[in-house]
């Protein structure tokens, strides 16, 4: 699975990883665990974000920018050559939750 895959989904609870009881990081490869680990984030972040605007529930805006500033500098480990579809994807779906966070559109 992919880190598009994981977010494309929208069939998990939030506590999702927890689903399969510790066995994906256990299975997984470093660079895999390194996607899954930032495509959690990333879709933990999208959850947050459209809580606040079905519920109307505050988000620390600030701890969002932050979180998103790290993932926008993410690279998977071991991958030299991270500059592709995947990469584009990834710097998309960023500025996206940026966007949301920043006008409050979420």
């Amino acid at each position: 699975m992919t880190v598009v895959d994981f977010l494309g989904r929208d069939d998990f609870p939030d506590h999702w990883c927890a689903n399969c009881g510790g066995y994906a990081t256990r299975r997984l490869k470093d660079t895999q665990l390194s996607y899954y680990r930032a495509a959690h984030r990333l879709h933990t972040i999208t959850r947050q974000l459209d809580r606040r605007r079905h519920r109307h529930q505050d988000v620390d805006s600030d701890v969002i920018k932050a979180s998103l500033d790290e993932l926008a500098d993410w690279r998977p480990m071991g991958e030299a050559s991270w500059w592709g579809a995947d990469s584009w994807v990834w710097t998309r779906l960023v500025q996206d939750l940026r966007t949301r966070v920043v006008h409050g559109s979420a």
